[in-house]
């Protein structure tokens, strides 16, 4: 009865919220249309042109068996440590290049196929499922706030906080892997790996659009409904409200603004790791059905919205530094080494310990 009551109350909740943009679209057709024009503007020359071939390349990966590789090399005590399969591994390194919603498709996959466990796909998505280096570098560095450093210190800083997420969460997922049998990889035809590639990310990409252009309207309408009540919005808040629903609108957002460096790399260290209620519905589209644990996801980009702000800071103040480059990459070599190495440590002393306990109480 409790749960009938909730759920009537969030469908009203949401059916008031439809209302209210079918009213608005109605009565605001010229406004309507400017917002859905300037998002398929910024996906078409910002969005797409960063994740269309990477899309295509990862399903690629995925059909030839490129995990199955992966396990072939000297990399058990790496993984191990990492609470990381071969399959989790390439999916976090190609998900961390690639783009939303790519290492989430992987995962998915990779799930359909036997070749990876439901605890682990769930426990490691929120850390595989990341924004594209050339989104970040070009899009954001470059064209959004004119300078390629700012996109670099971004994708370290994401990069950083996932990897830290994923090694904290290690204990999570090790009796899982453990456990878990390995599946023979059956090969298929080159043509026949390439054209399906191409459809899926097709069909992909059109769903990526859609859900951008629907919360780029959304966006207007909660702004424009603060305006018509006399609310002020400030330019931090906006950004970070528009950025949690659609992170590209929250770093148009911030470029826009007259905040000083550091508190832009904050903010959108916050937006980047939190991903935004539009990469949540991508992912839930893809692996609802086989994984997914909205507690677990929320949890996990919780966790790296805590991280990649602080890293993009630390970034940040040694860029001012003499070279500044080189000190920014040793620290982002050190932040790795120093995760793992910790994660290592735990392993060897704590969990000998603990089993150590549990035998003599036994």
């Amino acid at each position: 009865m409790i749960r009938q009551k909730k759920d009537g109350f969030s469908s009203l909740l949401f059916l008031l919220a439809v209302i209210w943009l079918t009213v608005y679209s109605i009565f605001m057709p010229e406004r309507t249309m400017e917002t859905v024009r300037h998002a398929l503007s910024v996906f078409s020359h910002s969005i797409l042109p960063s994740l269309a071939l990477f899309s295509v390349c990862s399903k690629l990966l995925v059909k030839t068996g490129f995990a199955d590789r992966i396990s072939a090399l000297p990399l058990k005590t790496f993984l191990k440590t990492a609470g990381l399969s071969p399959c989790g591994f390439s999916a976090f390194l190609i998900g961390s290049f690639a783009g939303f919603p790519t290492g989430a498709a992987m995962l998915s996959e990779f799930c359909e196929r036997g070749e990876i466990s439901k605890r682990e796909a769930a426990s490691i998505l929120p850390f595989c499922n990341q924004a594209g280096a050339s989104f970040l570098i070009g899009t954001v560095g470059a064209s959004l706030f004119f300078d390629t450093k700012k996109g670099v210190i971004f994708f370290l800083a994401q990069f950083a906080a996932a990897w830290t997420g994923l090694c904290l969460t290690a204990f999570f997922r090790r009796s899982a892997i453990e456990s878990k049998n390995t599946t023979a990889f059956t090969y298929i035809s080159v043509p026949r790996a390439i054209s399906a590639s191409v459809k899926e990310s097709i069909f992909a990409m059109l769903s990526v659009c859609g859900l951008v252009v629907f919360f780029s309207f959304v966006n207007t309408v909660l702004f424009d409904t603060f305006s018509m009540l006399g609310l002020p919005i400030g330019e931090g808040a906006r950004a970070l409200i528009g950025g949690l629903l659609e992170l590209s609108f929250g770093f148009l957002e911030l470029s826009s603004s007259g905040f000083s460096t550091e508190v832009l790399l904050v903010l959108g260290g916050v937006l980047l790791g939190f991903g935004g209620i539009s990469v949540f519905m991508q992912v839930l589209e893809r692996t609802e059905s086989a994984f997914y644990s909205p507690v677990l996801y929320f949890a996990g980009k919780l966790l790296t919205s805590i991280f990649c702000p602080l890293f993009s800071f630390f970034f940040f103040i040694l860029s001012l530094q003499k070279n500044g480059e080189k000190w920014i990459f040793v620290l982002f070599v050190v932040i790795l080494c120093c995760v793992y190495l910790l994660n290592f440590l735990k392993i060897k002393f704590f969990s000998k310990k603990c089993g150590k306990m549990k035998r003599n109480a036994v």
